[in-house]
Order: C-alpha cells, then structure tokens, then sequence
C-alpha cells in the first residue's frame, strides 16, 4: 500500500492556478525579498517634494518575519487567483487581509486599485487614486506604476501632476523615446513652451534632429514671437530634405504669418515649378492674395483651386468664409456667389460640416429649392446614411416626378438603411411608373421582410395595399386579397385598401355584403371622392340594386370631371341607366365614355354596348 504524501497547501493551491503562480511569485521575489517595507527617510523626502503628495506611511515597521510573509504571500496569491476567475469582491476581500499583514506592500496597493475598477461598485475616483499614488511612493523605482498614475492624473485633468511623473520617469540616463514624446505632448496641452523646447532638445541630444522633432520646434518659437529662429529651423528642414515640398510651404506659411510677402510668394512659386498641382500650394496662394488685399487675385486662384478638384478642408472653410462676406457686402453677384460656393463644396470633404452649413444658409436667406438640392445630393454622397437628406431628396423627386432617379435614390437608401421601410416603398412606386411590376413587388416584399420593429403600423399598411395592387396588375387575386388582409390588419382605416378591395370583389361578384361595407366606410370619410362614391355604386349595380346605385352614380357624374382618368365613371353610368331601361342616358353617358378613354380593349367594349344598345359585361 502506498503511503500518502504529505503536500503543502500553497503548493496545492499552485497546482490549481498553474503558471500564473510562477509568474506572480517572480514578481513578488523582484519586488518583495530583501526589499525594506518602506524607502529610508531620505528618500521619502525627496519624493514628496518632487510630486507633492505624501504617499508613504512615516511610521517604520519592522521587516515581515518568514511566518507572516508566507501567510502574506498566501492571502496575495489567492487574490490573484479570484482575479484572474473574474470575482473582484473576494479578490479585495483576500487583498484587505494582505495589507492588514503589510501595510506597506506596493503590489497589493496597487491591484486593490484595479479590482475597485472590475467590481462595478460606486468608488470615487480619488479613493483609486490615492491607492496607485502609495503604490509608487511605495516602490519609486517601477514605471509601471508611474504610467498608470500619470494616467489617472490626464483623465482627471491634472496634467502639470501627470508631466512630474514623466519628468520623474525620464530623469533616468536612457528615457524611452515614448516616454520623452508623451512629455512633450502633456507640456503642448499645458502651453508650457519652455518646457516642451527643453523636452524636444532632449529628444534630438539623444536621436538626432528628426523631422518631427523640428517642425514643432519651429511652430513653438512662432507661438513665442521668436521668428527667426522658426525659419532657421524650417530652412535647416528644407536643405535637408531638398525634394520635399512641405517644408518649402510650412516656410513660406511662416513667412506670411510674419508678413514677409514677398518671400512667402517666392517660396511657393518654387514649389508650384515642381508640383503645379500641389494642394497646400494652392491653399497658401489664397492666404497671400488674401493678406495682399488683392480681391481680383484671389478670385482668380480660387477659380484655379476649385478647378484643380483637391482644396484641403481648412482652405475650403476660409474660402467658404470670404465668399460669403463678400456676397453680404453686395462686393459679388447672386450668381457669382452660388458658383463659388457649390464649386468649393465639389472638394472632397472631410466630413458633412460645410455642406451641412452651406445647406443652413441658402434655406436661411431663401434660396429655391432648385438651388439647395445639389448640396443635398452632394450631401448623400458624402454622407450616404443621412436619412433627413434622402428624405428631402425623395420629396423634392416626387414633386418633379423624376421616377428614374427616385427609384436610385431610394435604392441607394435601402443599401444604407436597409430597416427603413419608407425607402422600399418609394422605389416600389418608382418602378411602377416604370412598368417593372416584377421589381416593384419583390421590393415591396424585401422590405416588409427588412423592416426595423417600430415601423408606423399606417406605412406597413400602405405597402401591403400597393403589394395587392401590384399583385392585381398581374391578376393574382387571391394574392391580392391576401395584402389586403394584411393591410387592414395594421391600419383599419386605410382608405385606399378598403375602396380598391371592395371594388375587386365586386368585380367577381363575392362577399357582397362585406364589400358594400367597405365602400361605405370610404363614403363616410370622403363623401365626394367620386372613385369611392363609384365603387359604391358599382357594388350597388352588381348586387341588382339598381335604384340604389343610379342615386350614387348621379352624385359621382355630378362631381366627377370629363378627363380621360375618369372615363370608366361614365361608362358606369351608362351601365346602371341600361339596366333601368333608359336607354338614351345609357348611351349619352357610354358616348362620354368612348370619347374620353384610348385604351383599345375600353374602347370596343364600350362600342359594343352602344352597336347592341345595352350592357355588355366584360
């Protein structure tokens, strides 16, 4: 029998947990071991002084005996093991109980810290703060620590906090480069130049000068009025890169900036021999007429920017800017104005701003709307998800009965916006008017498949009554009674569903009873439609009223105009006075009938009935 061996329990609990023990034990024998518990009084000192804050404790504790290290590193351990399961609340509760034991252990400090962060419990910010400040006044030397903390302080916004603790990182013989940049950048955001000049010098003692490096440089020193050195950094910029036009231009930018003209002009001429294309040329050819007080030159290269198709988005805003002072000051016409302004906003965009700007001003002071909608168009190119643009667009079609680009537009919106059923709809109508009844039904069921939860039960509606008109198109009526169903189910009261079903099965002469119903509905709401009043009339004719539907058809002809939609009004009079044997009126209302209709299959039908001088059914 074999005898049992006696294990551990950190040794047990180092087999469950596997690898991360390893790593987490070499961790604490790099940070705990022989280190004291807290730094010498000296040290103390000099860091409180260096970031203000009092991060350690002042009382000295002796040094961990072996039993309560070991007891330490147990409850730590475990405490990182329930971290890395996910349970923060027993992972603080096992880290409380290692700094009751040591106080003063820096790693504990610190992943109390994150776990108040994992347990979505409401802890002030400042209480995390103060745990990641002991933790670096507890172990000065890990930078880990000291980027977390620097961190902290950006997000709270204090950054003069968070440039201490990069200085404090970077007063090491060789700071990493990320590190010098990120100071550089925290003494940009602070606007202390001086600074972020020393912290840049000291990039280029250690790295060379760099590109980078001096472009700030020379944009601090014209931030500081210290012009000649800027241009003496960009001309140091420009001999060393003598094929690279930027630096030419961030010069002759400097030079116009400090009203030096001629040399500005001098400089971008150059760049313009080599490039006659370039952009930040052009841009800058603006900002000298400009500062020139040359209003004919600078019209004259704005024409040329525009007509090269490639102005960068901060010309395009200045330009953008004058054209309209000078259109408020009457200084260009009403037509020079709009073709400056849509030229400008042609560019290629960054973002929809200035079209939506341009957009606000010509609605503000009036414009048609003809001038309006090629911003909106370019709009939807720019922004092809903006539902407000398309939407105004599709109005704007409709009304001019563009059904060729209103079928596009609302195409492209069903790409954008597939759950928006309105966009479905539009184009299914578009298509129609086209005559592809095909296209127009298999969108209308695309969208009612694709249709977001929340669609108005009055739009939902409407499509299901133009898929049964559809369906009727192609004589599928059984299909069509189907979306009508469904139609009247989303919205009772839609007019348009209930005349046109009730007239269809008139017209196969079922369900009688519930069509007249129908139809009445539509009467109650419009009692002068006169396509309501005639559907009526119809069901009224087929169910063998007679008398009935000659008192609706009387009120139909009396309202209804001679036009050719109307045409089958009139026959249905003709119809109704036939079957009462009056058979003058019969043929006067038919006459009115064949003159108004050129529909080849009306017309010998209602030619028939006049020859034979009754009603002939279809």
């Amino acid at each position: 029998m074999k005898r049992k061996r006696n294990i551990h329990p950190l040794t047990l609990r180092l087999s469950r947990c596997g690898l991360l023990w390893l790593m987490v034990l070499a961790l604490l024998s790099a940070c705990g071991g022989k280190r004291s518990v807290v730094q010498s009084r000296s040290a103390v000192d000099s860091l409180v002084s260096l970031l203000h804050f009092d991060t350690v404790s002042h009382w000295l504790p002796q040094p961990l005996s072996g039993k309560l290290r070991f007891k330490y590193d147990n409850y730590f351990l475990e405490a990182m093991c329930q971290k890395e399961k996910g349970n923060f609340d027993a992972e603080l509760m096992l880290l409380d109980r290692a700094l009751s034991l040591n106080p003063d252990a820096d790693e504990a400090w610190y992943e109390k810290a994150v776990a108040l962060t994992g347990t979505g419990t409401e802890i002030p910010d400042s209480v995390r703060l103060q745990m990641v400040e002991r933790a670096v006044g507890l172990a000065p030397e890990n930078d880990d620590y000291k980027e977390i903390l620097a961190g902290m302080y950006m997000d709270k916004g204090d950054l003069p906090k968070a440039a201490s603790l990069y200085e404090w990182m970077t007063l090491k013989s060789q700071p990493t480069s990320e590190m010098l940049y990120t100071l550089v950048d925290l003494y940009e955001k602070i606007g202390d130049y001086p600074q972020e000049l020393r912290t840049l010098n000291r990039i280029e003692l250690a790295e060379g000068k760099n590109e980078s490096s001096t472009v700030r440089k020379s944009f601090i020193y014209m931030q500081q009025g210290d012009t000649a050195q800027a241009y003496q950094e960009v001309r140091d910029l420009c001999r060393k890169y003598t094929d690279d036009n930027r630096y030419r231009l961030l010069l002759a930018n400097f030079y116009i900036q400090g009203s030096r003209n001629a040399d500005a002009y001098h400089e971008i001429r150059q760049v313009l021999q080599r490039d006659s294309a370039n952009d930040m040329a052009h841009a800058l050819l603006l900002q000298y007429y400009q500062q020139q007080h040359d209003t004919a030159g600078y019209y004259a290269q704005l024409d040329t920017a525009i007509a090269l198709g490639n102005m960068p988005g901060y010309a395009q805003v200045a330009a953008m800017s004058r054209v309209v002072r000078d259109y408020e000051q009457q200084n260009i016409t009403s037509s020079r104005f709009y073709d400056l302004m849509y030229g400008v906003a042609r560019q290629p965009q960054e973002n929809s701003e200035l079209l939506t700007s341009c957009m606000a001003y010509l609605e503000a002071k009036k414009w048609p709307e003809d001038s309006i909608i090629p911003f909106v168009r370019l709009q939807l190119v720019q922004e092809p998800t903006d539902i407000t643009a398309r939407f105004q667009l599709m109005k704007y079609l409709i009304g001019k009965m563009e059904v060729e680009e209103l079928a596009e537009v609302c195409h492209e919106g069903t790409v954008h916006n597939p759950e928006k059923l309105l966009f479905y709809y539009y184009e299914s109508l578009a298509c129609y008017s086209q005559d592809k009844v095909d296209e127009a039904i298999e969108i209308c069921e695309r969208g009612l498949d694709r249709m977001e939860e929340g669609t108005s039960d009055e739009l939902v509606a409407e499509v299901y009554t133009s898929l049964g008109n559809l369906y009727q198109t192609k004589g599928l009526r059984e299909k069509t009674y189907q979306a009508y169903d469904k139609a009247l189910q989303f919205d009772g009261s839609n007019m348009l569903c209930l005349n046109n079903y009730a007239y269809y099965l008139a017209q196969d002469n079922r369900e009688l009873d519930k069509a007249a119903a129908m139809s009445l509905k539509t009467i109650e709401a419009e009692p002068d439609n006169v396509t309501y009043l005639d559907t009526y009339a119809w069901i009224m004719f087929v169910s063998k009223n007679y008398g009935l539907a000659r008192t609706y058809i009387d009120k139909t002809i009396k309202l209804a105009e001679k036009t050719a939609e109307n045409a089958s009004l009139f026959e249905h009079a003709g119809d109704i006075y036939a079957k009462l044997g009056q058979t003058s009126r019969a043929l006067e209302y038919w006459r009115t009938a064949l003159q108004l209709t050129q529909e080849p299959d009306t017309r010998r039908l209602i030619q028939k009935k006049i020859k034979l001088r009754k009603y002939v059914a279809q």
